[in-house]
């Protein structure tokens, strides 16, 4: 379909360790905000789409972490699916978003991401992402490793996310196979970075 779908609205809270602040009053603020920039009531909301990937296994919340870090400002009674697509867990809210209102089921839907991490312990932060690949098969994982970009020293485990270590050999494999430099490499970086320290919402 080709019906066009507009995003009316949008915010964050600010990129930042917020010690003193939960999911849910993390969730509340943005969703607040969003609305507000839309210049619309909690009421219009038809349907929502709650991406959170980590809260499970840091804080015990399994089940339903969109209907309980959201209730009580309004979005309720309404259609609440979680998603949890890993990195992709936001955009595949605001995907479905989109496709709930072409479909005629919402004349407004919503998608709201939130992650917080920061638990106080790095080796348990980090050990989240160990679930992010096929847990069945690990040597598998460190087969195709190698095979993209041979075997590199590296930290230990709960120094830092195993996808550093793929991301890592998929870049070599890319440098290998089509002559990417580092220097390419970190130009992307800079141009992130660039764009991040002029986002009022960025604190260091």
């Amino acid at each position: 379909m080709t019906e066009r779908v507009y995003i009316a609205g949008v915010s964050m809270t600010p990129f930042a360790v917020h010690t003193s602040s939960s999911v849910a009053q993390l969730a509340q603020q943005a969703v607040r905000d969003c609305l507000q920039d839309a210049g619309l009531a909690a009421a219009a909301v038809d349907a929502v789409f709650y991406a959170n990937t980590t809260q499970s296994p840091l804080e015990g919340q399994h089940m339903v972490g969109g209907q309980i870090a959201l209730a009580g400002i309004g979005v309720d009674r309404i259609p609440l699916f979680n998603i949890e697509n890993a990195c992709a867990s936001g955009s595949s809210a605001l995907n479905l978003a989109i496709a709930q209102v072409r479909s005629g089921n919402a004349d407004v839907a919503l998608a709201v991401g939130v992650e917080k991490m920061n638990v106080g312990d790095r080796s348990r932060s980090m050990a989240v992402f160990n679930g992010a690949y096929d847990v069945s098969r690990p040597d598998e994982l460190h087969r195709v490793l190698s095979e993209l970009g041979g075997e590199q020293p590296g930290a230990e485990p709960g120094d830092r996310s195993i996808f550093m270590d793929i991301y890592a050999a998929m870049a070599r494999a890319h440098m290998a196979a089509f002559g990417s430099t580092q220097k390419q490499i970190a130009a992307v970086a800079a141009k992130n970075h660039d764009h991040a320290v002029h986002n009022e919402h960025f604190s260091s």
